[in-house]
């Protein structure tokens, strides 16, 4: 249990992460 509750967070920050990094780049005009 201890595992799987580290990994969780984990996975859901990166997730987080990568959405915000897309957003931004979205958001930044190239």
């Amino acid at each position: 249990a201890d595992s799987s509750i580290s990994i969780y967070p984990v996975r859901s920050v990166d997730r987080n992460e990568l959405s915000f990094r897309t957003f931004i780049r979205n958001f930044q005009p190239k």
